[in-house]
């Protein structure tokens, strides 16, 4: 998907093609990094759901009176 970004000609003026290009291109790098921490997340959601599953629970249980 691509998104298309319209920029006030006065804005430009006053901060200049560089400084607005790079505004633009560190709010999209800081909306990819929310992105991973949000699959990040997720994955850790599943991990706890598996930890705190019962068979899991049973099973690191035995292992540890094993020990």
């Amino acid at each position: 998907m691509e998104f298309t970004v319209t920029v006030d000609p006065e804005v430009i003026d006053v901060l200049g093609a560089d400084q607005v290009s790079a505004f633009l291109n560190d709010a999209a790098t800081k909306l990819k990094l929310k992105v991973a921490a949000q699959e990040a997340l997720a994955d850790i959601d599943y991990f706890d759901e598996l930890v705190n599953e019962s068979e899991w629970k049973k099973a690191r249980q035995q292992v540890w009176e094993q020990q």
